[in-house]
């Protein structure tokens, strides 16, 4: 029997192999067999298997089949192993020899744990990272609401409410633009310190807030000059009505002046619609400021621009009006 030419045609083989003879010995093995689980020629096989009687009976049964016979076995190692041996026929028949392949089944367990790990690792890396995501998107929210937004009401800035507007004529939603200006705030700060004008400002904000509608959107964009976005509004009666009502919760607030001087809080308000007074922002504001400049110079509570009931005001919003006036 020639050894060299059992294992070179073992050699072939992508598994570890051993070929035994009766007396369960290594009669040849190829590399794998040997780096593997360091079997080679002359070993004996059961003082490498664990429970050697019952994986002697399964052994010595595969030198009575060509057919392949499979089993499991444990080596003296402690390793997990599936068997498959079968009696060598042919130029080896008359030696009475089995082959017999190992499969290193705690090899592919460890592998598949590892798989399992990488998956679960992965799985919380992917978790992790949408975490982080949400949080930088709500971190980011923050950030462009305090952008956005005015620190000394709570409203929204100029910024805050052309992005609303913006959005509004992108989706050709109707809406109505209030601006209001506060009337004789340069009095209060001068007599009575910008404490108290801040005080008066913020009362403002307050009634503006109380009564708009919860669609609307109330900003301030400048010192005394407040902002109010109408949506879906068609009505000039309900426009009038927010005005109105605005006016009155201001002049339940009144400021006492150096020699006991009552002054009830009020503002002048000015409105114009979209599309009716321009398609952009620009021509929005200025026809809802030529509104609120008139309402102020005629001392009336609102003015909505374009209004044919009020032909003195529409004639006053045809003059020229440059810069804004001085005084209450």
């Amino acid at each position: 029997m020639e050894r060299r030419l059992i294992e070179t045609m073992l050699s072939f083989s992508s598994e570890p192999c051993v070929v035994l003879n009766r007396g369960l010995h290594v009669v040849a093995g190829n590399d794998l067999a040997r780096s593997s689980f360091a079997l080679q020629a002359g070993d004996t096989f059961l003082d490498w298997v664990l429970n050697a009687p019952r994986e002697k009976r399964k052994l010595t049964a595969c030198f009575g089949s060509t057919a392949q016979i499979r089993f499991a076995m444990q080596t003296e190692a402690g390793q997990g192993l599936t068997a498959c041996g079968w009696r060598l026929g042919g130029a080896f028949q008359s030696h009475d020899l089995i082959a017999v392949k190992l499969v290193e089944t705690l090899r592919i367990k460890t592998g598949f744990a590892n798989m399992t790990t990488a998956h679960r690792s992965n799985l919380q890396r992917a978790k992790r990272l949408h975490l982080q995501k949400i949080r930088l998107e709500q971190e980011n929210q923050v950030l462009a609401t305090q952008v956005e937004t005015d620190p000394m009401t709570g409203l929204l800035n100029a910024r805050g409410l052309h992005r609303m507007m913006e959005d509004a004529i992108a989706q050709r939603k109707v809406f109505a633009l209030f601006y209001i200006d506060m009337n004789g705030l340069k009095v209060i700060n001068d007599a009575l310190g910008h404490e108290a004008g801040d005080q008066a400002i913020q009362t403002l904000a307050r009634a503006i807030k109380e009564n708009s509608r919860d669609r609307d959107v109330a900003a301030r964009i400048g010192g005394d000059e407040f902002a109010l976005l109408a949506l879906h509004v068609h009505s000039t009666n309900v426009l009038r009505d927010i005005g109105e009502a605005i006016a009155t919760t201001l002049a339940q607030h009144s400021v006492i002046l150096p020699g006991e001087r009552v002054q009830q809080l009020s503002a002048a308000m000015g409105i114009a619609r979209y599309p009716d007074n321009g398609d952009t922002i620009q021509d929005i504001e200025k026809a809802a400021d030529r509104a609120m400049y008139a309402s102020k110079r005629m001392a009336l509570t609102t003015v909505i621009a374009g209004d044919p009931r009020n032909r003195s005001i529409a004639d006053a919003l045809q003059s020229s009006i440059v810069g804004r006036p001085c005084g209450p």
